[in-house]
């Protein structure tokens, strides 16, 4: 198994009739579960994320431990046999009698004959000439044990990709970019934004044409413990509003001034050149340049300070997705 094996499922609450959407993986023993990232976000929650009811870890009854434990890789599918994991290289190969027999276009009964060399490598058809081989080699990368993990969520939808029209397809991906925004000021960076993890949700049962975008699955998420601190508003700095009006035609107060360098103390010529490049209006403005004008001005929100994070040590594989849809009545 290489990536998380994701199952979802559509469930119904036989009680009430309400759709839920329950997820199953085999989430990375060191990482968080999706609910424990949900736990950090601003109150009240966000219409665009994913409105998650909780995340657990399956357990199994071990009678060598006498008791339940949390049902992993090592213990319940590997039963702790030692393995080593493997990798595909792309290398080309010197043809040989059994490559050539495998490319063959006849249609032969199937034959398999572990001592021949050419049977340890990955065959591959190309429509060209050139003769392409993947050996399977040990990288000397040790397994990752992964945990079962259950999610049930209240958001449902389909995926982007299934959009009406192009107004709702913009109207989606900009509810996701707002997601990630209401995510990145909870301290959260999302770090897996596709097509499959952005939906079109219906915002009712009652009219399934009202719909709005959400962007889901923290399979990959990871969180920081602080906000950037902005530096505080240096002194009026006369001599860089001159500056400024001599290098680069703009005109701005020495207390703008002041911020600018308290900000970019070594780039803020890079930092102007950037903000003109970027509205060239500014140039020809009859008028000295504000904080907003120059972004200057500190959001009500900080972003999240990665500062001493230590890095996610793993390998990422892409997931694939089983959609069932199952009624428990």
């Amino acid at each position: 198994m290489e990536g998380q094996a994701t199952i979802v499922w559509l469930v119904v609450n036989e009680t009430t009739m309400k759709r839920f959407v329950l997820k199953q993986s085999w989430h990375l023993e060191m990482s968080q579960i999706e609910a424990m990232f949900h736990k950090f976000l601003s109150k009240p929650p966000f219409i665009h994320i994913c409105d998650i009811v909780n995340s657990v870890d399956i357990r199994v009854m071990d009678d060598e431990q006498g008791g339940m434990v949390v049902n992993n890789t090592v213990n319940h599918i590997r039963c702790s046999v030692e393995v080593q994991a493997s990798s595909l290289k792309r290398s080309k190969l010197p043809k040989d009698p059994g490559a050539s027999e495998l490319r063959s276009t006849k249609c032969k009964k199937p034959e398999l004959d572990e001592s021949q060399p050419h049977e340890s490598f990955l065959h591959v058809t190309s429509t060209s000439s050139e003769v392409l081989e993947f050996p399977v080699i040990a990288d000397g990368r040790s397994v990752t044990n992964r945990v079962l993990t259950c999610t049930l969520m209240q958001t449902y939808g389909w995926p982007i990709k299934f959009f009406k029209d192009i107004p709702k397809l913009v109207k989606s991906i900009f509810h996701a970019v707002k997601a990630h925004c209401d995510y990145w000021f909870s301290l959260i960076l999302h770090r897996d934004v596709s097509t499959g993890n952005m939906l079109i949700c219906p915002r009712s049962d009652v009219n399934v044409e009202d719909t709005c975008g959400k962007l889901i699955d923290l399979d990959y998420s990871k969180k920081s413990d602080m906000h950037v601190e902005y530096p505080a508003p240096g002194p009026p700095k006369q001599h860089i509003a001159i500056v400024l009006r001599l290098k680069k035609q703009v005109s701005i107060t020495n207390e703008v001034a002041g911020i600018l360098i308290a900000r970019y103390p070594s780039h803020f010529l890079v930092y102007i050149d950037m903000v003109l490049s970027m509205n060239p209006d500014l140039r020809t403005a009859n008028k000295e340049l504000t904080v907003e004008d120059l972004f200057l001005e500190i959001p009500f929100d900080h972003p999240p300070a990665w500062d001493g994070h230590l890095p996610h040590i793993r390998h990422r594989m892409a997931s694939r997705h089983l959609h069932l849809s199952l009624n428990f009545i």
